[in-house]
């Protein structure tokens, strides 16, 4: 009779430790690939910007100057495979812009500097 309580005893400590998946094991993490993508191409006082994302959502959009006030504020709405949009840049003053594109965690800057001839440079 003891040797039939101490097997029971045996086997339910071993049915306890592998019926709980938390024993001594790490949860392992997993980091998300970026699902923001942009190109900025600039043209005479114009800046071009084409944003892919594997989102569905639309991307926020905002262009700040060097002082981190907000110039421009939008959103570019979901199409089929990319958002564009067209920026005149003409009316702004001398020196360099960020624009942010951002949806969801995925953040995507680029900055723009214009000169006094309203030349458009990509940085």
């Amino acid at each position: 009779m003891k040797k039939l309580f101490i097997i029971a005893a045996c086997i339910a400590t071993t049915l306890c430790s592998f019926a709980n998946p938390a024993t001594g094991k790490k949860k392992m993490q997993q980091t998300m690939a970026p699902t923001l993508n942009a190109t900025v191409v600039t043209t005479g006082t114009k800046v071009i910007v084409t944003a892919i994302s594997e989102l569905p959502d639309a991307i926020d959009v905002t262009m700040q100057d060097e002082q981190g006030n907000e110039v421009y504020e939008g959103k570019l709405v979901k199409g089929e495979y990319a958002q564009s949009a067209v920026f005149n840049l003409e009316q702004l003053g001398e020196g360099t812009y960020s624009i942010v594109l951002q949806t969801g965690n995925d953040k995507f800057e680029k900055k723009i500097a214009i000169n006094t001839t309203k030349q458009l440079t990509v940085e």
